[in-house]
C-alpha cells in the first residue's frame, strides 16, 4: 500500500478476498418495546405456538410462560425488522428463539447453589447424613456475634 493510505483504510487480505480491518463488535441485543399494530396482530395470530412450544416441552406454564414469552415478542420484532429472515417460516424464527430462551433458563437454574437438608443422607454413603460429614474444622462462624450476646 501506498504512504498516502491511512491505516484506517487498509485492507487484509484474506485467501483472494480482501476485507476492511474492522474491529468486532458484541451484536446490540434487541430491548423490548410497545409493539407497532401489524406486530402486534402477528404476536396475537401466532400465540398458540407459545403453547404448543410448552406442551412438546413438557413444560408448566405457570413456571415457563415468562420465560418463554419474552423471547417470542422479541422473535415478533426481529422478524419484521430483518427482511432477511422472511425466507424462514414465523414459526422456525419463534420456536428457535423460545428454544434458546429455556436453554439460558436452564443453564441458569443448573449454576444456583442447591439447597439441602442436614439431616438428608448423602447418596450412596450408606445413610450417612450431611451433618455427620461435617467436621469442626469446617463450620465456620464469626465469634464477634457469639461475644456480643453475652
Amino acid at each position: 500500500m501506498g504512504a498516502n493510505v491511512s491505516k484506517k483504510s487498509k485492507k487484509r487480505q484474506v485467501g483472494k478476498h480482501f476485507r476492511p480491518n474492522i474491529k468486532k463488535q458484541k451484536p446490540r441485543r434487541l430491548k423490548l418495546r410497545p409493539l407497532e399494530p401489524h406486530e402486534k396482530e402477528m404476536a396475537e395470530e401466532h400465540h398458540a405456538l407459545v403453547l404448543r412450544f410448552l406442551r412438546a416441552n413438557s413444560l408448566p406454564m405457570e413456571d415457563y410462560y415468562d420465560v418463554v414469552i419474552f423471547r417470542y415478542l422479541l422473535a415478533v420484532e426481529k422478524w419484521f425488522r430483518r427482511p432477511d429472515l422472511y425466507r424462514y417460516s414465523f414459526t422456525s424464527i419463534a420456536w428457535a428463539a423460545m428454544s434458546s430462551a429455556l436453554s439460558h433458563e436452564r443453564e441458569k437454574q443448573r449454576r444456583r447453589p442447591q439447597t439441602v437438608s442436614l439431616e438428608e443422607s448423602i447418596p450412596g454413603c450408606d445413610g450417612l447424613t450431611w451433618r455427620d460429614a461435617i467436621t469442626q474444622r469446617n463450620l465456620t462462624y464469626t465469634p464477634y456475634l457469639s461475644e456480643a450476646a453475652l
